[in-house]
């Protein structure tokens, strides 16, 4: 059961990683262009996000659901963060909804009732019709703003949640593995920031969570890296160097498999 928990919590984490990313892309295409595009959106929204939460819900939230707890936790706070993610984008789906389905077929009618010899109802469509368009645009833009300041925030407590979990073998290996998403989802410039900030500080003990991991799985490449990392770090490792020992046979064997040649 447990193995299944450390599992999830990683994909979790990588779940939020790559749904920050592609959210940061969205907004970019609209700040550049003044348009969303409602498909990608509705993706994202209804799989991308609705999973993420989803997941956050069975993994942190008590079955007291809704009740006051006696302690906030870094897993509640995310937990709170990912569902108001979710519920801010589905109102910025419904405003692009809007401007990009409804906008055209008001502007086309409303070029009817600017008519003269237009009726006062058509007359009064139009006004309508424009304010709504104008009300979708400026909470779109408001509510980019309030997602885009969550995601901060969603964030922030993942990282101060995942230092209580640095006993899970994955978590290090997770964040190797796709570093450059998690690059751009921190704003850093290498893993190793964000690993030292999980880590207390102790970069070793991260690399050679990984190493130990990649071993296990018979990822003998990336073990040996991860090894030598650690020893570059603290060159009297034992654990480090004992790892090394073990992979020096493998990765000289001509019958290592296939896929630990792959990096």
């Amino acid at each position: 059961m447990q193995v299944e928990r450390d599992e999830l919590l990683c994909s979790v984490v990588l779940a939020f990683v790559e749904a920050k990313v592609e959210f940061a892309s969205q907004l970019a295409d609209y700040r550049q262009t003044g348009k969303m595009d409602f498909g990608r959106l509705d993706r994202f929204v209804e799989h991308t996000l609705f999973t993420l939460k989803e997941d956050c819900h069975f993994l942190f939230r008590k079955n007291t659901r809704h009740q006051p707890t006696e302690e906030i936790t870094g897993e509640g706070l995310f937990d709170i963060c990912v569902g108001s993610i979710f519920h801010e984008l589905m109102k910025i789906k419904e405003n692009v909804y809007q401007i990009e389905y409804y906008a055209p077929l008001y502007m086309a009618m409303g070029r009817l009732a600017e008519k003269d010899a237009a009726p006062s109802y058509e007359r009064a469509f139009l006004e309508a019709s424009r304010k709504i368009v104008r009300r979708a645009r400026r909470n779109l833009t408001s509510d980019l703003t309030a997602a885009e300041e969550l995601f901060r925030d969603a964030a922030d407590s993942l990282k101060m949640m995942l230092c209580h979990y640095t006993a899970n073998p994955l978590l290090a290996r997770t964040l190797i593995d796709e570093q450059e998403k998690v690059r751009k989802c921190f704003g850093i410039d290498d893993v190793d920031e964000l690993l030292a900030e999980i880590y207390a500080g102790k970069l070793d003990d991260a690399h050679l969570a990984a190493a130990r991991d990649y071993l296990d799985g018979g990822w003998y490449k990336k073990a040996a890296r991860e090894a030598k990392r650690v020893l570059d770090m603290d060159p009297e490792n034992i654990e480090a160097k004992e790892i090394t020992r073990k992979l020096s046979g493998k990765l000289e064997s001509a019958a290592t498999p296939a896929r630990n040649d792959g990096e």
